[in-house]
């Protein structure tokens, strides 16, 4: 090959990565979470965790279409008794949602699952998915026992899976009963979202400094 046509390869192959990085950065994460990330409760108790989702949807305003949340939990402290869907889903352009839900007492597990039909371009936003009630078990120990969020799928318009960061909950089992209120821990996730899109602007802006370093070093 040409020397004075390497750099014209080299930046094309440059070029055409940072684009498809920044292509694939305008599809944002799913993000699923719990109201609290810490409640405190006591044995025999009844609570409610409400689960939200996060999402700016994807390329060319699509929103998320389909989405799953899957739960586990210690099935010696936790018993799962009912699990509904929220209203996540219902936002965007009017059409219908459907739902179906399932709890599997003896493996631990959960499943919210939720979708639209026909589609209509998705559903953006911040807003609750479900709600997961649970019991706690008669001679729970004092403990930390972790309501996890696993197997979580979201699906944009045209049927295109994208990334789901799961927050899990965790619960404070205290004897003395002492559930006077849920305390988050942590910076809120809706605070804390991945700034995918300016990593792929300064992936473009990088790329564009090494093209001209790679053609001044091939013309010297």
């Amino acid at each position: 090959m040409d020397r004075s046509t390497v750099p014209l390869v080299v930046v094309g192959c440059l070029f055409a990565l940072a684009v498809t990085g920044a292509a694939v950065g305008s599809d944002q994460p799913t993000i699923v979470y719990p109201e609290h990330e810490q409640q405190t409760v006591a044995p025999g108790e009844t609570v409610d965790v409400r689960v939200f989702v996060e999402s700016d949807g994807g390329y060319g305003d699509i929103g998320l279409t389909n989405l799953t949340l899957g739960v586990s939990y210690e099935r010696e402290i936790l018993s799962v008794t009912d699990i509904e869907t929220a209203s996540y889903l219902e936002q965007g352009p009017e059409t219908e949602v459907y739902d179906e839900t399932s709890i599997d007492d003896e493996s631990g597990t959960a499943v919210a699952h939720q979708w639209r039909d026909p589609p209509r371009n998705g559903s953006t936003g911040i807003a609750q998915f479900a709600t997961v009630t649970l019991e706690v078990a008669e001679n729970a120990p004092e403990t930390n026992t972790t309501l996890s969020f696993v197997d979580s799928r979201a699906e944009l318009a045209g049927d295109y899976e994208v990334f789901v960061y799961e927050h899990n909950a965790t619960l404070r089992i205290e004897n003395n009963g002492d559930t006077a209120g849920a305390v988050a821990t942590e910076e809120s996730p809706a605070d804390s979202g991945p700034p995918v899109i300016a990593v792929g602007v300064v992936g473009v802006a990088t790329v564009g400094g090494l093209a001209l370093f790679v053609g001044r070093r091939y013309r010297s």
